[in-house]
């Protein structure tokens, strides 16, 4: 399995054998890997969670975040004060420990007592439910995904933006700030940054890829929105997404709230896990959830 090969160089231990070890159909189901310092692996699977064996010790996880960083642990001190080490192939680990703050900054990160592996795959037709929102009239359209931890987003996004590369031949410019958006498989056609800070990727993708479709992840601060208000201004079709589980609750966000109120996106998508759409809202935020079951009851 291509997604096991890949991540087993960062792995160590037994997290690495039993991951090797597990069955492909039930690895096929795998989403998350958390290990938390005392307390048991678990794996978290599409149909519920397993705990194994003896209780993480803490030169157990001294090793595995060795092995995370490619034994170079100094190399990514920056992501891991923002609380992520990048593994390469869309995977990503996210980790939990005690925050250093220098200058008013959060500096570094130490005493790492959780990490929680997020398994990215290339799922073929994942973005099929929006592909008839991704063009108004002629021109790329601007689609934000709203949904929840675990919901899809980031596949859907990958999806879509390889198709918009290959089936629609539009010139594709990836913000892949965590280095999880595009996997080893995937980005035929796409133009991939990986690790700026998003609000600048998005600006340097704008000036110097002449990009017709810009896809980032995560908007959540007042520089992200600036940014992708720039990128419609340019006449940039936009694909990109952020954290809520509803509608409501995504336009009680302030950055979210000040991006409709200038009509910058044509459509905001509600996924639920695993990247089901179940509501469209248009750009005035207008629900359209009658018109979109019955195109999907076609």
């Amino acid at each position: 399995m291509t997604w096991r090969r890949t991540l087993d160089a960062n792995l160590c231990g037994r997290v690495r054998d039993q991951l090797l070890e597990m069955p492909a159909e039930r690895a096929e189901m795998l989403r998350e890997i958390r290990i938390r310092r005392g307390q048991k692996i678990c794996w978290v699977f599409s149909d519920g969670y397993r705990q194994t064996g003896g209780a993480v010790t803490a030169q157990e996880m001294d090793a595995l975040l060795s092995a995370l960083c490619g034994h170079a642990r100094y190399a990514y001190e920056e992501q891991m004060a923002k609380g992520y080490i990048p593994l390469g192939h869309g995977h990503r680990a996210g980790v939990c420990g005690q925050v250093v703050y220098e200058n008013g900054r959060i500096a570094r990160m130490s005493d790492i007592t959780s990490v929680c592996i997020r398994i990215a795959r290339r799922i073929v037709d994942a973005g099929r439910p929006i592909r008839p929102l991704l063009f108004v009239q002629g021109r790329p359209s601007r689609v934000l995904l709203i949904g929840p931890p675990g919901s899809g987003k980031t596949t859907v996004l990958r999806d879509t933006a390889e198709y918009l590369a290959r089936e629609c031949a539009l010139h594709v410019a990836v913000a892949d700030e965590r280095e999880e958006i595009m996997t080893a498989e995937c980005g035929v056609g796409c133009d991939v940054l990986r690790g700026a800070d998003k609000a600048d990727a998005v600006e340097l993708l704008l000036r110097t890829m002449s990009p017709q479709v810009i896809v980032c992840d995560e908007i959540g601060k007042e520089q992200d929105a600036e940014a992708i208000m720039n990128t419609v201004t340019a006449g940039v079709g936009v694909l990109a997404s952020a954290h809520a589980s509803t509608f409501s609750e995504a336009m009680n966000r302030p950055v979210l709230k000040e991006l409709m109120g200038n009509h910058v996106f044509d459509w905001y998508v509600l996924l639920a896990p695993f990247g089901r759409c179940v509501g469209v809202m248009d750009a005035k935020g207008k629900e359209l959830n009658e018109q979109w079951e019955a195109w999907m009851q076609r």
